[in-house]
């Protein structure tokens, strides 16, 4: 192998060989000043980093520190990447220090067992399965909203009229216990003619306001769909108040909708008076995991 020949010294303390490195002192973080090949290696006067050039000729950065004034090449400063993509050499991870409070401090982050993707703050994560919250003994698991609305939509004349109307997204049902629920509510208006609020999950009525005389009275519904033991079968259980009274029946159904697709579930409004009007305001809809 042929030993590379020394070209020139350029600045004073840096080397040039015909190969394409550099090897020598600076006084100050190389990125912005020198250039050379992959490879090429300098060492601050004043502190004893030892940079080394990571990127191909070309470019006055890519210098990384890869040993520090211990001899250890550990702690950096926060102002290093410490590491690099390896196919990407510019894509690189930084740690930030300086917020810790104490100007001697050390915090400890310890890794799970396990294969995983950080999580951030002030950001929308995404999580595929449930995240728990533990304090003592008490095991608080966090469920997600999936829909929210509050504008009002109202009934129109005679015969049964879409309400509010959602589809839960594909796969949300994949173990027994993995659930949907939904809070909603609404107003009766008009004269006291006979007036009928249904909720819907798929096809399948799970709860019912069933024709009753109701006039300037708000109606309240729940509606609870979960997969069953089997993970098949959906049982879904469902009430609706008007007043303070239920009046609603609630129904144990068991729809069996396919769980790779989308399910719709919808609210709906009759009046037997084309005068009256039903409406709804404002609903909720969760989903829950149970693993």
């Amino acid at each position: 192998m042929p030993t590379p020949e020394l070209i020139s010294e350029k600045p004073p303390g840096v080397f040039y060989f015909d190969d394409g490195l550099y090897v020598g002192f600076c006084d100050a973080d190389p990125n912005g000043t020198f250039d050379g090949d992959r490879g090429s290696v300098l060492v601050r006067r004043d502190t004893a980093v030892v940079y080394q050039k990571t990127t191909a000729r070309g470019t006055l950065t890519g210098w990384s520190v890869v040993l520090t004034e211990d001899g250890l090449g550990f702690p950096l400063s926060d102002s290093n990447s410490i590491v690099r993509g390896n196919v990407t050499a510019t894509k690189q991870l930084r740690f930030e220090v300086d917020t810790l409070v104490s100007a001697a401090q050390t915090r400890v982050m310890t890794i799970p067992d396990i294969d995983q993707i950080l999580a951030g703050r002030n950001v929308n994560n995404s999580f595929s399965v449930s995240q728990d919250i533990t304090k003592g003994s008490a095991t608080l698991r966090l469920d997600g909203i999936i829909e929210t609305r509050s504008d009002v939509v109202s009934t129109s004349g005679t015969g049964e009229d879409d309400l509010y109307t959602f589809n839960i997204p594909a796969n949300t049902f994949q173990n027994p216990g993995d659930y949907v629920s939904v809070e909603a509510s609404g107003f009766c208006n008009g004269a006291a003619g006979n007036k009928t609020v249904k909720a819907y999950f798929n096809t399948t009525t799970c709860a019912q306001l069933g024709a009753a005389a109701l006039s300037g009275v708000f109606w309240n519904a729940t509606m609870l769909a979960m997969l069953d033991a089997d993970g098949v079968t959906i049982r879904c259980l469902g009430k609706i108040f008007a007043g303070t009274t239920m009046v609603g029946t609630v129904n144990g159904n068991a729809p069996t909708p396919t769980l790779t697709g989308a399910i719709p579930i919808k609210f709906t409004g009759e009046c037997a008076n084309g005068a009256d009007s039903i409406n709804q305001f404002q609903w909720a809809v969760r989903a829950g995991f149970a693993q």
